[in-house]
């Protein structure tokens, strides 16, 4: 019985090296979406948020009849209303931010505090990431590797 407990012992200590190769990959995804050509906008997208942040949040409908609403009335929410179609979210829980030449997207999610993010690339790719803030030159495709943002604020 002991001689069983120290195999199983010794095989763990063996195979927690491998376990390093399993770390997830910094960029999991590249789309090329045709509402990003060119990059995105995020001086319309500065002028949307203000408006779609009057949406509450709400688990039924009538934040989406809100977040709809607000769409149509106001062009410069064009293209965050198709990213978030393209992403599977409502607009108003994504947040852009410069980071270097790229922006960064977050999306919220309010009924589990989760988080997701992307990068959208100047020519106007969607690289789906783990966290941007650790991201290294090297993470990234060899074509975006002289957009990589030095300081990322």
């Amino acid at each position: 019985m002991y001689k069983k407990y120290v195999c199983i012992i010794l095989l763990y200590f063996m195979l927690i090296p491998f376990a390093t190769f399993a770390m997830p990959i910094p960029i999991t995804s590249i789309q090329e979406p045709d509402f990003l050509k060119g990059g995105f906008n995020l001086a319309n997208y500065q002028q949307c948020q203000p408006q779609l942040a009057k949406c509450p949040y709400s688990p039924d409908s009538s934040q989406s009849t809100c977040i709809t609403k607000t769409i149509k009335q106001f062009p410069s929410c064009q293209q965050i209303s198709q990213l978030a179609d393209f992403l599977g979210v409502f607009a108003s829980q994504i947040t852009l931010s410069k980071f270097g030449q790229f922006d960064k997207v977050s999306v919220f999610f309010p009924d589990n505090d989760g988080s997701a993010y992307y990068l959208i690339s100047p020519t106007g790719q969607l690289l789906n990431t783990i966290n941007p803030d650790k991201l290294k030159q090297n993470d990234f495709p060899s074509q975006l590797q002289n957009d990589f943002p030095n300081d990322p604020n």
